[in-house]
């Protein structure tokens, strides 16, 4: 273990994949090279057996090396980690975004769908649900000085991305966010995850290609189901993406959804229920990661920025 780590607030964290591993350990070392193979990302610390951490001892009976910590889950035996990696993939992906290829995006795409399809239209029962925190036309419109505020600040630390013409198109919807969020709620909506992007999603491999794996969804909520396309497809289309290379992609969800909700999407309709997700998504999620750079730094938000606002570029209120 390096010197001064702190093993305790490494678990409190827990935002990454983290591996503890010994050097003396052959078994540590097979599943290092699993990792590696596998391409996933993962902090990895040295931990001396031998002077085994208190704090490990508290979530591992055994007292063993390797230890792999994923977010909630513990796994210590080695035969199960490696199981555990071997049919997982796409996993901490956040810094690897050129290995979504078009096979393992409209796979997210289509389960996607399958989930959002289970709600969708359903709003009288989300309602009810009272640990939902659901978004009101009234609501956003009371938080616009916010959001505005937000947007000014974020120009003036990155005017590359924020240039001129998005800073308007941007305060333009701000200005108006009360009856676009009415005309998102005349739409259909269904229960969303609502942080559905690399940070919290995976693939796992089964005889009949992939299966998306969607973890922490404490920020679920009620919204359209193109709010989650729209974010996750800002983090896997690279900068440079065309309007009608995302629009694709949009359509493929759309005619997944169609098939799992046994309903008519009309296709207009849905890409402008998209664009309204997306001036959602950039003003209220996209600024408030954006303001939290100078706290903590996320190298993968410029990217995603470039790329989202590329799109928005085409779009029109």
């Amino acid at each position: 273990m390096r010197p001064g780590r702190d093993i305790r607030a490494v678990l409190a964290r827990r935002a990454a994949m983290t591996l503890f591993s010994d050097a003396r350990c052959h078994y540590s070392h097979r599943v290092r090279i699993v990792l590696a193979e596998k391409g996933v990302s993962a902090e990895v610390i040295d931990v001396d057996g031998r002077d085994y951490p208190p704090a490990l001892a508290e979530i591992n009976p055994y007292s063993s090396l390797p230890l792999l910590v994923d977010r909630e889950l513990v796994l210590y035996q080695p035969g199960i980690v490696m199981e555990y990696l071997e049919n997982v993939t796409h996993l901490n992906s956040v810094k690897q975004p050129q290995i979504w290829k078009q096979e393992h995006i409209v796979a997210v795409l289509h389960d996607i769908a399958r989930f959002h399809s289970m709600y969708l239209g359903r709003e009288a029962d989300l309602e009810r649900v009272e640990w939902l925190e659901i978004p009101s036309a009234p609501a956003k419109q009371e938080m616009g000085p916010l959001w505005e505020a937000i947007l000014q600040y974020n120009a003036k630390q990155f005017p590359a991305l924020f240039t001129p013409p998005r800073l308007a198109y941007l305060s333009r919807a701000i200005q108006r966010i009360g009856p676009l969020w009415r005309e998102i709620e005349a739409a259909p909506r269904t229960l969303i995850h609502n942080d559905f992007n690399l940070r919290n999603i995976c693939l796992r491999r089964t005889g009949s290609g992939f299966r998306l794996c969607a973890y922490d969804w404490e920020l679920a909520t009620m919204h359209l189901p193109q709010r989650d396309i729209c974010e996750f497809l800002s983090f896997v289309l690279p900068p440079g993406t065309s309007r009608e290379g995302w629009l694709e992609y949009v359509e493929t969800y759309r005619r997944a959804l169609e098939k799992h909700a046994q309903r008519s999407l009309d296709a207009a309709t849905f890409v402008r229920g998209f664009d309204l997700a997306s001036f959602d998504y950039a003003i209220d999620r996209l600024g408030m990661l954006t303001i939290a750079q100078g706290v903590n730094v996320y190298e993968y938000l410029p990217r995603v920025l470039h790329s989202h606002f590329e799109y928005l570029d085409g779009c029109s209120l």
